[in-house]
Protein backbone atom coordinates (compact mmCIF):
# COMPACT_ATOMS: atom_id res chain seq x y z
CA UNK A 1 0.00 0.00 0.00
CA UNK A 2 1.17 3.60 -0.61
CA UNK A 3 0.44 6.38 1.60
CA UNK A 4 1.41 9.83 0.60
CA UNK A 5 0.95 13.46 2.59
CA UNK A 6 -0.38 16.01 0.55
CA UNK A 7 -0.45 18.10 3.22
CA UNK A 8 2.25 21.05 4.23
CA UNK A 9 2.70 19.26 7.90
CA UNK A 10 3.61 16.13 8.74
CA UNK A 11 1.45 13.66 9.67
CA UNK A 12 2.13 10.09 12.11
CA UNK A 13 0.30 7.07 10.62
CA UNK A 14 -0.26 4.20 11.89
CA UNK A 15 -1.58 0.87 10.84
CA UNK A 16 -4.22 -1.16 12.49
CA UNK A 17 -4.59 -4.87 11.21
CA UNK A 18 -8.42 -5.58 10.58
CA UNK A 19 -9.77 -9.25 9.79
CA UNK A 20 -13.14 -9.34 8.05
CA UNK A 21 -16.05 -11.76 9.09
CA UNK A 22 -19.07 -12.16 8.41
CA UNK A 23 -21.63 -13.10 11.55
CA UNK A 24 -25.67 -13.63 10.47
CA UNK A 25 -24.85 -11.71 7.73
CA UNK A 26 -23.37 -8.90 9.18
CA UNK A 27 -19.66 -8.00 8.41
CA UNK A 28 -17.36 -6.91 10.98
CA UNK A 29 -14.23 -5.69 11.25
CA UNK A 30 -11.65 -6.81 14.46
CA UNK A 31 -8.08 -6.62 14.86
CA UNK A 32 -5.63 -9.35 13.69
CA UNK A 33 -2.28 -10.65 14.36
CA UNK A 34 -2.61 -12.89 11.07
CA UNK A 35 -1.08 -10.22 9.25
CA UNK A 36 2.38 -8.61 9.25
CA UNK A 37 2.65 -4.86 8.59
CA UNK A 38 5.77 -2.97 8.09
CA UNK A 39 6.28 0.10 9.57
CA UNK A 40 3.50 -0.08 11.83
CA UNK A 41 3.60 3.22 12.39
CA UNK A 42 5.74 6.10 10.73
CA UNK A 43 5.75 9.29 10.24
CA UNK A 44 5.09 11.17 6.76
CA UNK A 45 6.56 14.65 5.76
CA UNK A 46 5.00 17.33 3.72
CA UNK A 47 4.70 15.32 -0.05
CA UNK A 48 6.50 11.96 1.08
CA UNK A 49 5.64 9.16 -0.25
CA UNK A 50 5.63 5.92 2.22
CA UNK A 51 5.45 2.70 0.57
CA UNK A 52 4.14 -0.22 3.66
CA UNK A 53 4.34 -3.87 3.28
CA UNK A 54 1.75 -6.68 4.34
CA UNK A 55 1.39 -10.07 4.30
CA UNK A 56 -0.43 -13.25 6.10
CA UNK A 57 1.41 -15.12 8.57
CA UNK A 58 2.32 -18.75 7.89
CA UNK A 59 0.18 -20.37 10.23
CA UNK A 60 0.67 -23.71 9.49
CA UNK A 61 3.61 -26.11 9.79
CA UNK A 62 4.22 -28.70 6.80
CA UNK A 63 7.05 -31.26 7.01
Amino acid sequence: MTVQNNDYAPKKFQLIRLKRTYKDGIEEYKETKDLVATPVTFTLHDGKIQLTGSFKKHTELFY
